[in-house]
């Protein structure tokens, strides 16, 4: 399902369960029902307490702002501030703290207050790490912790993946996912603001024949991203140009890293990517045991391989913008291993 709906019954974003089993609302419909003051038309009404009686101006504009399609993110923020029964304020700036408890949520005045803090507030949710915090039994409430989050990790590809990216898009800026399907690829290189991305993985080894044809589904599929950091760890290198060319816009910093043979490329197949690719916006390229052509070993690196590494890596900076650079791990130290989602 590519449309997100809001479950009334459930004060959440509608599962697949929800749009089997209960009555699903769009984000849009949700709002319109808030804003006319609509009773649903079956199941449980929304919970909101009742709807806003005759909004003053600054109100109804932003919730006609949160309708339009373009802030979904902030529109699923609003109608769970208006779903929830109790809400903890903390404000600081300047130098102070202030804390605060809003309780009554029927109150006109507390849903405008929170109308527009989910308007203007830009909130953000904690990050969220698939492999730590989304154990619940209730894939609802799983879903439910996603919403409004900003930085989202580990993400599997079972059978909640495809929800967990649908709930995410609207506002995850930074996202890593665990040997994702080239489905899940494209998923996320539409995600409207997200900024950086770690893919460790791809496909499984029995699925490494297939790997044409998943090119040619991301070549078809694929669309201009926004990223400007990108990880690949393990990345089969049939893939590696028509990803980067999906990202050749925006892309400053572009890590590769090679755990094993099959992911590694020699500098001259490297450079033709690079070439092809045109990254136009690339100001860093790290690479963590990518080249072939030099030991991926420390000891033999340092020793036998430095010399020749620093001249391949000169031929590389001929493929990318005058000030890129190109940096190795092995030569240049583990600073430059710093993940890439801690940098934020």
């Amino acid at each position: 399902m590519n449309t997100l709906g809001w479950c009334p019954g459930c004060g959440a974003v509608a599962t697949r369960h929800c749009w089997v089993r209960h009555n699903v609302l769009t984000v849009n419909a949700a709002l319109e029902q808030l804003l006319q003051g609509d009773a649903a038309p079956s199941g449980p009404p929304l919970h909101t307490g009742g709807p806003l009686a005759a909004p003053p101006p600054l109100v109804a504009r932003h919730l006609e702002r949160l309708k339009d399609g373009d802030h979904e993110g902030e529109a699923l923020q609003a109608l769970t501030l208006l779903s929830g029964k109790t809400w903890d304020v903390i404000l600081r700036g300047g130098g102070h703290v202030l804390s605060g408890t809003l309780r009554d949520i029927k109150d006109p005045e507390t849903k405008a207050l929170l109308l527009l803090m989910a308007a203007k507030g830009e909130l953000t949710s904690r990050a969220v790490d698939c492999a730590k915090d989304l154990g619940h039994k209730d894939q609802a409430l799983n879903l439910k912790m996603i919403l409004g989050v900003r930085r989202l990790l580990n993400v599997p590809m079972n059978d909640l993946y495809q929800e967990v990216l649908e709930v995410a898009a609207p506002t995850v800026e930074q996202l890593s996912l665990l040997q994702p399907t080239d489905r899940a690829l494209c998923a996320a290189f539409v995600m409207p603001r997200l900024r950086r991305l770690r893919v460790d993985g791809f496909v499984d080894e029995s699925l490494r024949e297939s790997l044409h044809t998943i090119e040619s589904n991301l070549e078809l599929n694929l669309k201009q991203g926004h990223v400007q950091w990108l990880e690949l760890v393990a990345f089969p290198p049939t893939l590696l140009k028509v990803v980067l060319k999906a990202q050749r816009l925006s892309l400053e910093v572009l890590q590769l890293t090679a755990p094993d043979y099959y992911s590694r490329l020699d500098c001259d197949e490297l450079l033709s990517v690079l070439e092809d690719c045109e990254l136009r916006s690339l100001r860093r390229l790290v690479l963590v045991k990518m080249l072939d052509d030099v030991s991926p070993f420390y000891d033999n690196h340092v020793k036998f391989d430095r010399e020749g590494c620093v001249s391949k890596r000169e031929a590389l900076l001929e493929a990318l913008p005058e000030e890129a650079e190109v940096v190795c791990a092995l030569c240049d130290g583990e600073s430059v291993l710093k993940p890439m989602m801690e940098q934020l």
